[in-house]
């Protein structure tokens, strides 16, 4: 009788188990990993997306948009404020860059802020000056991961995180040598592109190819992952990772052993959503070929796509300063703002 029980205990304890790895699988799935390298310009969170077009933040439900957020006590300070952009939630709360610029004094400043989806408190998370200007932030867990010049003299885009669960929480710097160019973060490690210089001084740097590194999160740990001449947009997607040179390549995050996926792309950006990769064609079509079939081009659209972001099977993208989305398979072309 006792062994009976341990039996329906054991079951329901993997039961449980694979549902809500199932389930957490399903909720990845709702937008494309390649959204944080693609500027990140929406998101999704319990039924609501957000985006953000120039200044402003929206939110967009059932195809009705309406305006959630403007910085106009930001503009009362730097005259202009440039861009909103890498949106990310976690938790019910909204992170985003946010770029401010004084014409007059030739000045761009950018910021990190948080809003509370619920209680619509807005908040500084990093801020940024003249001459520490922030490039890319990822949130996870804790921390906030993010890439800054922090001095004017000396040369070098520099990756640090922070605690965000202090108000003056401890910053720690995680590489101190050539440029973090772009990375990107799963659970155990975090994988960037890392364009090295034969100088720190600005008038005598030599540029040499940047190659792709893999660093624990607490920087401790370094090792190199690719060899590739010039990569881009970095995608992580079941246990590979992806870039763009010329051409779609993955490599697998155990043996690190790389294949070319994708010949004949533009050395630009793209995105992996449910199998499926979305993808600029030498002709400038969005294009889709899935993981299994990479052979079979599918075009999509007839125009370039600035920025391939996916959210609830629709690609949202920027046509010159407009706003767009279409279904992943090619219908329902439409203008959002």
């Amino acid at each position: 009788m006792l062994f009976k029980k341990l039996i329906v205990t054991l079951t329901m304890i993997i039961i449980s188990i694979m549902y809500l790895a199932t389930n957490e699988n399903k909720n990845w799935e709702k937008e494309g990993s390649g959204n944080y390298s693609n500027n990140s310009i929406i998101v999704h969170d319990k039924g609501i997306d957000y985006f953000a077009v120039s200044n402003k933040i929206y939110s967009m439900k059932n195809n009705n948009t309406e305006e959630l957020f403007s910085f106009k006590h930001l503009e009362k300070k730097y005259t202009f404020v440039d861009n909103i952009s890498q949106l990310s939630i976690n938790n019910s709360i909204l992170y985003f860059n946010v770029s401010v610029s004084h014409p007059n004094e030739n000045i761009l400043v950018s910021g990190v802020y948080s809003l509370d989806l619920n209680s619509k408190k807005l908040s500084l998370v990093l801020e940024g000056s003249k001459y520490c200007l922030i490039q890319q932030y990822i949130v996870k867990n804790k921390y906030i991961y993010y890439t800054v010049n922090k001095t004017e003299n000396i040369f070098g885009l520099f990756l640090y995180r922070k605690n965000i669960e202090y108000k003056d929480g401890f910053e720690e710097q995680l590489s101190n040598e050539g440029e973090v160019l772009e990375f990107i973060i799963n659970e155990s490690a975090i994988y960037y592109i890392d364009k090295l210089y034969s100088t720190s001084k600005k008038d005598d740097r030599r540029p040499e190819d940047g190659k792709i590194y893999k660093i624990s999160l607490d920087g401790i740990e370094k090792s190199k992952v690719s060899e590739a001449d010039s990569p881009k947009c970095l995608v992580i997607y079941n246990n590979t990772l992806w870039y763009s040179d010329y051409g779609i390549y993955k490599i697998d995050l155990e043996d690190l052993n790389e294949i070319k996926v994708i010949e004949n792309t533009k050395r630009t950006n793209f995105n992996i959503y449910k199998n499926a990769i979305y993808y600029v064609n030498e002709k400038n079509q969005l294009c889709q070929s899935l993981i299994n079939e990479p052979d079979q081009e599918n075009v999509l659209l007839n125009e370039y796509p600035y920025k391939i972001n996916i959210s609830q099977d629709y690609i949202y993208y920027f046509s010159n300063t407009i706003l767009r989305k279409i279904k992943v398979d090619g219908s329902n072309q439409s203008s959002i703002r």
